[in-house]
């Protein structure tokens, strides 16, 4: 059995959020801890696999094909392939 922590996750590349974390790393899929800068923006993209959200704290704007909405914590968002 394994288990991780936030404490000692792998820390992730990416230029738009602050200390993304990959807290599980697997070929069938990842986990990952974002911190969001404030007014951060991504850009609009298409992923090759289905993704889930989950806010932790604070609100975001997600945008999935054309619809919008703001989400906060304690929301799960499933955004598909």
């Amino acid at each position: 059995m394994r288990h991780i922590t936030i404490e000692t996750a792998q820390l992730a590349e990416n230029e738009k959020a602050v200390a993304p974390l990959k807290i599980y790393d697997h070929e069938e899929g990842a986990i990952v801890h974002l911190t969001l800068k404030p007014d951060a923006v991504l850009p609009a993209h298409k992923t090759p696999v289905n993704v889930a959200f989950y806010v932790l704290e604070g609100s975001i704007s997600i945008e999935i094909g054309d619809e919008a909405q703001v989400f906060t914590p304690d929301m799960l968002i499933e955004s598909p392939k």
